[in-house]
């Protein structure tokens, strides 16, 4: 039994709260006294914070075309979207000791205090990043789906991977090679924002896409077909 089905408007608004307060709390973290002759740390700090704050509105745009694709989520989506968000809150946090902390030597064969830093911001991006390509298969293999065209379909699952695995290797660089110190949480968002503006040009390329028609057929698992369907 998958459970009741949420309508992602509502699921929305929760992702649209959550992602807010968290974006509005990052400022907190830039010092209240810059000592004398410290100017440049303020300059530092508010860099990162402009760093991670643009990390998360990428994130938070990625939960919004899941939820747009998909118009009702069931039990199993809505726990992964849950996780998605309470790692969302835990990120700032991360990322901004990543990135003041997180950048002297060390890797996987020289191990420092810093890849402790490092690991933990990892796991959270490769977490996030993970569920929402779960959310996205799943979105287009749900009857109720915005019916996207199969190939469109197939290029953003593929554009999907692609950042995941591109997201992979920029933390298994930092992790196993000498001389790599803290570049991946500049890659990171670079990689996010690459794989978005991908993907938002692949939705604007591709036909309109299909709603389902309401009925029970969507609880039952069958998927009506969307006529002239790019096949």
């Amino acid at each position: 039994m998958r459970g009741s089905p949420r309508e992602s408007s509502t699921l929305m608004n929760m992702v649209d709260g959550i992602f807010a307060v968290a974006i509005t709390l990052i400022p907190a973290t830039l010092p209240n006294t810059v000592p004398p002759g410290k100017g440049y740390v303020l300059i530092q700090n508010t860099g990162a914070i402009v760093l991670i704050a643009f990390t998360m509105l990428l994130i938070w745009f990625k939960l919004r075309n899941v939820l747009q694709i998909n118009t009702r989520l069931f039990s199993q989506e809505s726990a992964l979207l849950g996780i998605v968000l309470a790692v969302a809150v835990l990120i700032p946090k991360s990322a901004y000791l990543a990135i003041n902390y997180g950048t002297t030597e060390g890797n996987f064969w020289c191990w420092s205090d810093a890849q402790w830093i490092n690991i933990e911001y990892q796991f959270f991006l490769l977490l996030v990043e993970s569920i929402v390509l779960i959310l996205t298969i799943k979105a287009f293999r749900t009857p109720h789906a915005l019916r996207y065209s199969k190939r469109t379909r197939h290029r953003i699952l593929a554009v999907e991977m692609v950042g995941l695995g591109l997201l992979i290797l920029a933390i298994a660089a930092e992790n196993l090679l000498t001389g790599v110190d803290g570049q991946y949480v500049y890659s990171a968002p670079a990689i996010l924002l690459a794989e978005e503006l991908a993907c938002i040009v692949i939705m604007k390329r591709s036909p309109k896409p299909m709603p389902m028609p309401p009925g029970d057929a969507s609880l039952e698992g069958t998927i009506p077909q969307a006529p002239n369907a790019n096949r």
